[in-house]
């Protein structure tokens, strides 16, 4: 049996009971088990635990991918830390040493 969340609403109570699936909606006959209060109760919805992993698959994880790859160009762009990151020092060292020796246009 899962586990579900519900809040009175009169007095703001939140709590988690075991029920099945087949009743897991609120009645009108429950009760509150703070104020004792019958009704106003509504099913909450929760985000799961967090604990899993999501993995994508095809087309997700290509546009995922894209999507990312846009980002972090786009920080490069911005930051010049971000860029020598993402070459590497002595890559960026030997880029930055190349343009400064490049002859300057006048």
């Amino acid at each position: 049996m899962p586990n579900y969340e519900y809040k009175h609403d009169t007095c703001n109570h939140e709590w988690e009971e075991w029920r099945s699936i087949k009743h897991c909606m609120p009645t009108p006959e429950d009760k509150c088990p703070k104020c004792g209060e019958i009704g106003n109760i509504t099913l909450l919805v929760s985000g799961g635990s967090g604990r899993g992993k999501v993995e994508l698959y095809g087309d997700d994880a290509i546009a995922a991918s894209k999507a990312e790859g846009k980002q972090i160009a786009a920080l490069a762009r911005k930051d010049e830390k971000v860029y020598a990151n993402i070459l590497g020092e002595s890559k960026y060292h030997e880029l930055q040493t190349r343009l400064d020796r490049r002859p300057k246009r006048r």
